[in-house]
């Protein structure tokens, strides 16, 4: 697990995002994330208020001037720093937020099953061009036609 306390998060590109209600439940979903194959130096667990002070977004500090160009540019086409904003204020109140790089769309199905166990909220996957909410996403599951047990 990835501890770089000094590194902000200012442009989430392939990373699901989500939070969880504390620190049992958000230990609990690191490991289970690591045992179901997802690298550990890939997991970044943000405690409490460290959310609030590591996710950066356009709004955030040290994003730089090109940084916080971009982040204008991409906030026109998308709500991602509404979406940041989400983040830091679920830290503000306590929660702890779950940053996930993921390098495939399978790792991405990993890591929004373990978090949808441990009903984590908030669940995003931030694309190189879009961002998912896997939030509301269910597995496929085939509807049973009328009649059948």
């Amino acid at each position: 697990m990835t501890t770089k306390s000094d590194e902000k998060i200012r442009m989430p590109v392939n990373k699901v995002l989500g939070v969880l209600p504390d620190r049992k439940t958000a230990d609990a979903a690191v490991m289970e994330l690591i045992g179901a194959g997802i690298p550990g130096d890939s997991i970044r667990l943000l405690r409490e208020g460290e959310a609030n002070e590591d996710i950066a977004g356009r709004l955030g500090d040290k994003t730089g001037f090109f940084g916080h160009i971009f982040k204008l540019i991409e906030e026109i086409h998308s709500d991602s720093n509404v979406y940041l904003e989400q983040y830091r204020k679920a830290g503000r109140e306590g929660k702890e937020v779950l940053a996930v790089d993921a390098s495939s769309p399978e790792q991405v199905e990993v890591i929004r099953d373990v978090l949808q166990k441990l009903y984590a909220e908030n669940v995003r996957y931030f694309g190189v061009f879009s961002i998912q909410d896997l939030s509301s996403v269910q597995p496929n599951v085939q509807p049973k036609k009328p009649g059948q047990g």
